[in-house]
């Protein structure tokens, strides 16, 4: 794991730019391919299935494609990390400096 400050060296960009690569191609390209090859499947064989395994079935497509919307979130999460690296997404200082009566004042100092 790496601190803040070694996220700008060179080894823990290229490994975030690999990171990218990878999710974008296994799971945001293939897992779409997956879901229409499980749906074409069971649409196959759903007049052979009992009333349980076709139940099943729809309970499986429907875990898939939500699971496919969590992946969706998290690349744009991946998207938006990508971005501050790359310097395209501007980087918000969020730092508060709490004070000794409580009092929450930015501090601009640094």
């Amino acid at each position: 794991m790496y601190n803040k400050d070694e996220i700008g060296q060179p080894i823990p960009q290229a490994l975030q730019m690999i990171f990218f690569i990878f999710y974008t191609v296994f799971r945001m390209m293939l897992m779409p391919y997956g879901i229409y090859l499980l749906y074409r499947n069971y649409s196959m064989v759903f007049g052979h299935l009992t009333p349980f395994r076709t139940l099943c079935s729809y309970i499986a497509i429907a875990q898939f494609m939500l699971l496919y919307i969590m992946n969706v979130y998290w690349y744009m999460l991946i998207l938006n990390g990508i971005g501050k690296m790359l310097g395209i997404i501007g980087v918000k200082d969020a730092y508060v400096k709490m004070s000794s009566d409580n009092k929450a004042k930015r501090d601009v100092s640094e």
